[in-house]
């Protein structure tokens, strides 16, 4: 596979250019989540403890008892009830799926699930199993990868099949493999860093070890340590990010974050490298479409090619996801920042806050709920 080294004389050039591509793609952004990919869902315990979901705008009443935990995606909630049996909200159905779970993980369009010691996979249309010995599993959003102890290989689970990754392993691979949101990197039994992308395996390079990488949706970021350079495998082309190693980076969809050793802030996305400053940032936070960060203790918001500057402090407490900010300011008010608008959501005092997508969820004055979704409380 051939490696894409980004020109540095376009570099600067790019980030002038980034508005307008990013205008174009935000265009369609505005628009909402494709069909089949809601992310309008939450879930909450009202005064009296009872349990309900937040779907699209209403709430629907499951639980009388308090459940015991629960987890958002895209487009189910599942939880344990009050007396331990897991089930699982679902495009306004309500199931059980089991008797008893040791444990489970939610993503946008998977639920995966420890039944009675195997391990499940619901998909929106039904569950699947995929091991009665594994030992460890990392799930992304369309993606399952999990150790078979029994049969002795990795594996993943994609598009309703299973595929063998790796075989006759002597050791489980637990520490060996990542999961982003469609893709699996590993390192293989000759110790070369692979990916399996839809459907298809790519080596990557001859990892030395320890090898520092991570994955997000169609990109798996890495060190190259022969070489010392910054490398991406993005959408099954590879890039030279960097000469050198970075001096930290953050992935999330189809992008990476990276502060370069020079100490220049960059972000690498849909196949272009752009510089968000030449300074690094105290801190910063990569999500799917928003990228949060703090220059000069100023609480800042780079998305859709600008840089929002939102405040002269840095909140304690704050939440990020998908494209969103919530946070605290120092009055207590509760603000949101949202497409490049920052709106004060509630003067009262809050006591805590979540944010799932699209929602957000509030407890203000005395245990009372309230819900944030596309302009209206609720």
């Amino acid at each position: 596979m051939q490696l894409i080294s980004i020109n540095p004389v376009l570099f600067r050039y790019k980030k002038l250019m980034m508005l307008k591509k990013l205008l174009f793609v935000s265009f369609f952004i505005a628009l909402g989540p494709i069909a089949g990919s809601a992310q309008n869902l939450s879930a909450y315990h009202d005064y009296l403890d009872h349990f309900y979901v937040f779907d699209d705008g209403k709430s629907y009443h499951l639980e009388h008892l308090p459940v015991q935990n629960f987890q958002v995606g895209a487009t189910s909630v599942a939880y344990l009830d009050n007396s331990g049996y897991f089930k699982l909200y679902h495009l306004g159905d309500t199931r059980e799926l089991s008797r008893s779970v040791s444990h489970y993980h939610v993503t946008d369009n998977f639920v995966v699930y420890d039944s009675y010691s195997q391990l499940f996979v619901f998909d929106g249309r039904g569950k699947s199993f995929l091991s009665n010995a594994y030992s460890h599993y990392l799930a992304g959003d369309s993606i399952v990868a999990f150790y078979d102890d029994l049969k002795k290989y990795l594996a993943a689970f994609y598009k309703d099949s299973i595929y063998v990754l790796e075989d006759a392993l002597v050791n489980d691979p637990a520490d060996n493999f990542k999961v982003g949101d469609n893709i699996v990197a590993y390192i293989d039994s000759y110790d070369y860093l692979k990916a399996f992308y839809q459907g298809k395996e790519y080596e990557l390079m001859l990892a030395e070890r320890p090898v520092q990488y991570k994955c997000g949706r169609n990109i798996v970021g890495y060190i190259n340590k022969s070489s010392l350079a910054f490398e991406a495998f993005y959408k099954a082309e590879s890039y030279q990010l960097s000469a050198f190693s970075p001096e930290s980076f953050q992935i999330a969809d189809n992008r990476i974050a990276f502060v370069d050793q020079s100490g220049s802030f960059n972000l690498f996305d849909g196949g272009e490298l752009y510089e968000v400053s030449p300074y690094a940032p105290e801190f910063y936070r990569l999500d799917d479409y928003i990228l949060v960060f703090s220059e000069n203790n100023y609480l800042k918001v780079y998305q859709n090619g600008q840089i929002y500057e939102l405040e002269n402090y840095i909140p304690s407490k704050y939440k990020i996801d998908y494209d969103k900010l919530v946070y605290l300011d120092q009055e207590n008010h509760l603000k949101l920042f949202d497409n490049g608008v920052t709106r004060v959501i509630s003067y009262e005092k809050v006591n805590s806050f979540d944010l799932v997508k699209n929602v957000l969820v509030f407890n203000t004055g005395v245990n009372t709920i309230k819900i944030y979704y596309r302009g209206d409380i609720y």
